[in-house]
């Protein structure tokens, strides 16, 4: 079957909240390594960490769909292996190297790369571990639509609402937590590529993502509903203190799940009302989003160490390696890797060329929708 190209305009305000997504780990990760100094720190870290991933695959979701739905199951699964699968090997094999110097605080002793528990046991992997789990979501979703075709028409069902949509999506999220609880956490289990139990974690809002790109008309009512959305996410805080107990980490565990979609929803509202234009530097931003997500920890985690010690205020020392990281980070993705066809491909798992190659958003008001820069 012939491959198909697919036109219309751009998605802007989805992929600006994939890029924000994407950049808010170098703060996430900034926070990380000082929260043990700064309860404000740790509540910032805790507050991205508690929205961000499944904010991320519920965007992955959605445009997954939308490649399959324009092209066939071969091209979805030849683009998203070479896109996510070349950037893990190289970035998790040879750069997140310097990542664990850096965090072992030792720049000679490399001897751990020869350990058979350094790779089975995903240490390799750092912060790169989603690259695995969306690999095993493409797998499922290739096989589902190439094996079973006709079982994806369920996902297209006009049954389908808002209700329901979110109410799957807990039930799936809680059955699935309840299996692994069960039957699969006290044993040892290696993916390699990934772990488990996160795969398992982010898979109902990932099949969310697959289910709106299909009712769109659900996505746009859930965004709608900034007001509820907003008080949802307020509540969710003003209640986490009181759920100590353990029916109550039982009830916000499964209260966050709904939690995160919320804040996927006020984050995509925010999107559409501000930012669903043409701005240069936000989409020269959204271009270099997964370079930067790729290189910034292993960059930060070097940079700190060649800090310390440091005499830098805690909240000082925070800003300087968020900024620093990511201006670097940036200049690296449009000054360097953009402009090499080898770099492109191994670094980013970009085959094209064009105006991305060099830091360029040329976008015609209707251009092909770009399934490499987009990373579903």
């Amino acid at each position: 079957m012939k491959e198909r190209e697919y036109y219309e305009p751009r998605l802007r305000y989805i992929d600006f909240c994939r890029a924000i997504l994407f950049s808010l780990g170098v703060i996430l990760h900034s926070a990380w390594l000082l929260k043990a100094q700064s309860t404000f720190l740790t509540h910032v870290h805790d507050f991205i960490h508690s929205f961000r991933m499944e904010s991320f695959f519920l965007i992955a979701g959605f445009f997954s769909a939308m490649t399959l739905t324009r092209n066939t199951p071969q091209y979805f699964l030849r683009n998203r292996l070479v896109r996510l699968l070349l950037p893990l090997v190289v970035w998790g094999s040879l750069i997140n190297i310097f990542l664990n110097c850096a965090l072992r605080g030792s720049w000679h002793d490399v001897s751990f790369v020869e350990s058979a528990t350094y790779w089975l046991h995903e240490e390799w992997l750092g912060h790169l571990w989603f690259l695995g789990t969306l690999i095993l979501y493409v797998l499922l979703i290739y096989g589902l639509h190439e094996v079973f075709p006709r079982a994806i028409d369920f996902f297209r069902k006009p049954f389908w609402n808002l209700s329901l949509i979110l109410m799957s999506v807990l039930g799936l999220h809680q059955g699935l937590r309840f299996i692994y609880h069960l039957t699969l956490h006290d044993r040892y289990i290696t993916l390699v590529v990934t772990d488990l139990e996160e795969v398992l974690n982010y898979l109902p809002v990932y099949l969310a993502g697959y289910v709106f790109f299909h009712h769109r008309a659900m996505l746009q009512q859930l965004v709608d509903k900034i007001v509820v959305n907003s008080a949802g996410v307020a509540l969710f805080w003003a209640a986490s203190p009181f759920l100590h107990s353990y029916w109550g980490g039982q009830l916000r565990q499964a209260w966050a799940v709904i939690y995160s979609i919320q804040v996927c929803a006020v984050l995509f509202w925010i999107a559409r009302t501000f930012f669903n234009r043409a701005i240069p530097a936000l989409d020269a931003l959204s271009d270099a989003s997964y370079t930067v997500y790729l290189v910034h920890w292993p960059l930060m985690a070097v940079l700190y160490r060649l800090m310390l010690p440091s005499h830098l205020p805690t909240l000082l020392l925070f800003l300087v390696l968020a900024i620093v990281t990511g201006i670097l980070s940036y200049a690296l993705h449009h000054f360097v890797i953009s402009r090499s066809e080898t770099l492109l491909l191994l670094l980013n798992g970009r085959l094209e060329q064009g105006p991305q190659k060099r830091g360029l958003t040329a976008w015609a008001p209707s251009t092909i929708v770009s399934d490499t820069s987009l990373l579903s």
